[in-house]
C-alpha cells in the first residue's frame, strides 16, 4: 500500500515538473500538418486536438483543426473551431482562408444567409480577391434556387392535400430540379434532403428516393422520417421485408411517430394477412385463401382499391388471386385482375405470368384474337413451357373459331358421343331433305339446300374419328378436301339419301 502511494506522489512530481510549452504544441501542430498533407485526416485531428489542448490560446491551431474537420466532412465542427479562432483573434487581422473556409462549411450546410456574411468578412479582407467574389455569387444564386425550391414544394404539398396528385406534379417536379441545383452546392443541408426525398416519392421515383433517404440517414442517423420514407421507398418498390426493417428500426427509437407507428403496424398487419391466406391455400381452402388475400388487397389500397402506390408490393398475392378466378372461371374478373398487374410492371421482368392470366381470361369469354396476342407477348417476354403451350392452344381456338361450328351445326355440345351425333344428324337431314320441301319458292329452296349441306358436311367430319380429332384440336379440316361436300355436286344424277 505504501509503495502505491510512494508510486502515485512521483507521478504528480514528474508531471508537476513537465511544463506544457508553445513550443510543443507548435511541434504537434506541425505532425498534423505532415499527417493531412499525407490524407491521414483523423491522426491529423488527433494531433491538432492535443496541441489545442497545450495551446488553447492558439487561434491558428484552432483553424487548422478546424480544416480538418471540413476534410473530414464534419461541417459544424469545423465551424464552432473556425468561429473560435476568429474570437482568438481578436484585434488582428483574421486570415482570409478562415473566413472563406468558414464559409464553405456554412454553404455545404444550407446556412446560406450566414456564408454571404462570411464571404463579405473575407471581401473586407480583400476587395479583389477573386475566390471570394465567386464563391459569393454562387452562394447567391443557391440562396435564391433554395427559396424557389421551397415555394414550388408548398404549392405541390398543397395541392397534393386538396386531392389533386396531378396537379401537385408539375410543382413537385420544379421543386425537384431547383432542389438538386441547391444540394450541389449544399449536400450537408439535412431539411433540404429531406424535402428532396418527399419529392422523390411523391413522384414515384422509388429507386432514386431510397438513394436519398440512405444519404439522409448517412447524415442524420437519428432522422426518424428518413427511416420512414426508406420503408415506403422500398415499399412501393415491392421489398416488404427491408420496408419492415426501416419502419421497425425508426418505430422501436420513437414508437410515438405517427408515420412509423401507422407503416410499421399496417405492414405488420398485411404480412400476418398473407401467412394466414397462404396457409389456407396450402391446405386447399382455395375460397377461404381467395377472402383472405383480398382482405390484405383492402388493407394495403382501400376499400376500392384505387390506391395504386403499393402494386409492386402486393403484386404476388394479386396474380394468386388472378389465377384463382381463372380457375373458378371468371373471365372477365381474370382480365380485370391481370390488367390491374400489368398497368404496374409494364416492361419488367415476371410480366408474361401476367400476361398468361389475362390471355385465359379471354380464352374463358371465347376472345380469341386478345388471347393469341396476350399469349404471343408472353412467349416473346419469357419462352417457356407454358406461354409456348398457351400460345399454341389459343392459336388453335382462334381458328377453330373460324370454322364452321359442326357441333353448333347438329345442335348437339361438342361432347356429343357417336350415338348423339349419329341420332342428332338423322333428325336434320330428315327435316331439311330436299323431298320434304317440295313447291316452295327458288329462294327458299336455294336456303334448304344451303342447310342440307351444311348437315352433311358436319357429319361427314364428326362421324369420322379422326377428322373429328383434328377439328377439336383446331387443326384444320376443310370437308370438300376431306371428300364430304355437297351432296347435290351432279345435278343431273337423281339423289338417293341413305341413312346409316
Amino acid at each position: 500500500m505504501a509503495g502505491g502511494r510512494a508510486l502515485s506522489l512521483l507521478a504528480a512530481i514528474l508531471l508537476a515538473a513537465s511544463p506544457v510549452s508553445a513550443g510543443e504544441a507548435e511541434y504537434l501542430a506541425r505532425q498534423g500538418d505532415a499527417m493531412l498533407k499525407r490524407g491521414k485526416a483523423r491522426s491529423a485531428l488527433a494531433e491538432y486536438t492535443k496541441a489545442s489542448k497545450m495551446d488553447p490560446k492558439s487561434p491558428e491551431i484552432l483553424a487548422k483543426r478546424g480544416t480538418c474537420h471540413l476534410v473530414l466532412h464534419k461541417m459544424q465542427k469545423a465551424v464552432d473551431d473556425f468561429d473560435a479562432a476568429i474570437a482568438l483573434y481578436g484585434s488582428e487581422p483574421v486570415p482570409i482562408k478562415v473566413h472563406l473556409s468558414r464559409a464553405r462549411c456554412l454553404k455545404a450546410m444550407g446556412d446560406f444567409d450566414g456564408a454571404v456574411a462570411g464571404l463579405d468578412d473575407a471581401l473586407k479582407v480583400d476587395a479583389s480577391n477573386a475566390r471570394a467574389q465567386k464563391e459569393r455569387a454562387k452562394t447567391e444564386e443557391a440562396r435564391s434556387n433554395k427559396a424557389q425550391a421551397m415555394e414550388f414544394f408548398e404549392q405541390g404539398a398543397a395541392l397534393e392535400q386538396q386531392g389533386d396528385p396531378q396537379g401537385a406534379e408539375g410543382y413537385f417536379q420544379n421543386a425537384k430540379a431547383s432542389l438538386e441545383l441547391v444540394l450541389a452546392e449544399a449536400p450537408d443541408d439535412s431539411a433540404l434532403l429531406l424535402m428532396l426525398c418527399k419529392v422523390l416519392l411523391a413522384s414515384g421515383d422509388g429507386h432514386e428516393a431510397i438513394a436519398k433517404t440512405g444519404q439522409l440517414l448517412k447524415l442524420r442517423p437519428d432522422s426518424l422520417d428518413g427511416y420512414l420514407m426508406r420503408g415506403q421507398a422500398y415499399l412501393r418498390l415491392g421489398d416488404t421485408d427491408v420496408a419492415m426493417r426501416h419502419f421497425k428500426e425508426g418505430y422501436k427509437s420513437d414508437s410515438s411517430h405517427k408515420g412509423l407507428k401507422k407503416e410499421y403496424k399496417r405492414l405488420k398487419a398485411y404480412q400476418k394477412l398473407v401467412k394466414k391466406a397462404t396457409a389456407k391455400e396450402s391446405g386447399g381452402d382455395w375460397g377461404g385463401a381467395f377472402g383472405v388475400y383480398n382482405d390484405a388487397l383492402v388493407l394495403m389500397h382501400g376499400e376500392g382499391g384505387g390506391d395504386t402506390m403499393l402494386d409492386a408490393a402486393t403484386r404476388a398475392i394479386r396474380l394468386k388471386t388472378c389465377n384463382m378466378l381463372r380457375q373458378s372461371g371468371r373471365g372477365a374478373e381474370t382480365v380485370a385482375c391481370a390488367n390491374r398487374v400489368l398497368e404496374t410492371e409494364a416492361g419488367e421482368a415476371g410480366t408474361w405470368e401476367a400476361l398468361v392470366e389475362r390471355a385465359e381470361g379471354h380464352l374463358l369469354q371465347q376472345e380469341w384474337d386478345q388471347a393469341v396476342h396476350d399469349y404471343e407477348q408472353a412467349h416473346e417476354a419469357a419462352p417457356g413451357h407454358e406461354a409456348a403451350e398457351g400460345l399454341e392452344n389459343a392459336r388453335k381456338m382462334l381458328y377453330k373459331s373460324k370454322q364452321k361450328d359442326f357441333y353448333g351445326v347438329l345442335g348437339i355440345e361438342n361432347t356429343a358421343d357417336d350415338r348423339q351425333i349419329k341420332k342428332a344428324y338423322r333428325k336434320l337431314a330428315m327435316q331439311w331433305h330436299p323431298d320434304k320441301h317440295q313447291g316452295v319458292s327458288a329462294e327458299e329452296a336455294k336456303e334448304v339446300e344451303k342447310k342440307f349441306v351444311e348437315i352433311a358436311e358436319a357429319y361427314e367430319i364428326l362421324s369420322n374419328e379422326e377428322k373429328k380429332g383434328r377439328f377439336d384440336r383446331g387443326e384444320p379440316v376443310d370437308p370438300e378436301k376431306e371428300g364430304g361436300g355437297d351432296p347435290f355436286a351432279n345435278a343431273n344424277q337423281q339423289f338417293h339419301f341413305h341413312f346409316g
